[in-house]
């Protein structure tokens, strides 16, 4: 894409998302300061994802409010520099492949971002004003810990399925919120038991 280079940096709202890109996330689009909405999801033909990497220029776009790089095929890690889009309203990182320790990400968006965020497929999970967290489909690892659910207490949609995390709560863990959505396919269940938390959830 190299036209991106050409693109105003008074541009505010950009929608590239249904079409068969290949190839890294051109660096130019972190020169698009004023940028608030960016959606580059679902790059795919039959046969291939766009692929390419996390681009550490995402992090110069520090207007931004929505965005939206999910259904692509990303490969490597989420730059630190995402933590300096302290605008952030949405984000979507679902079907992304992202091979990365959870904690590591969980630290990347725990900087300047904490409670703005109200739509999430990739969080920091001490979000007071989260109420749908959606990591599924990608090749997450590690563990959750009843502290990263703390401050959950709107949350209503948690789907973590299709990695390899392991929730890791104790057996008289009562959450602080009441969820309507649960997806924990493919996850670990410490000691292999009925997670009795659920009793608790009442919709």
């Amino acid at each position: 894409m190299p036209w991106v280079f050409g693109l105003s940096d008074h541009l505010v709202f950009l929608d590239l998302s249904l079409n068969n890109f290949q190839g890294p996330i051109p660096r130019g689009l972190g020169n698009l300061t004023s940028l608030r909405y960016l959606d580059l999801s679902a790059n795919i033909s039959i046969l291939q994802y766009l692929s390419g990497t996390f681009s550490s220029s995402v992090g110069n776009l520090t207007s931004i409010q929505t965005l939206d790089l999910s259904f692509n095929n990303l490969e490597g890690k989420i730059a630190t520099s995402f933590g300096r889009l302290c605008k952030l309203r949405s984000v979507f990182l679902s079907h992304s492949n992202m091979n990365q320790e959870i904690s590591k990400i969980l630290n990347i968006f725990s900087t300047c971002i904490l409670d703005g965020l109200e739509v999430l497929e990739m969080t920091e999970w001490q979000l007071s004003s989260l109420d749908s967290v959606n990591l599924s489909n990608n090749t997450l690892f590690g563990s959750l810990f009843e502290i990263h659910f703390a401050k959950l207490s709107k949350l209503k949609y948690f789907d973590v399925s299709q990695n390899s995390l392991t929730l890791n709560v104790s057996p008289d863990w009562i959450p602080p919120f009441q969820l309507k959505e649960l997806n924990l396919e493919s996850c670990n269940l410490v000691g292999n038991r009925f997670p009795s938390w659920l009793l608790s959830q009442k919709s």
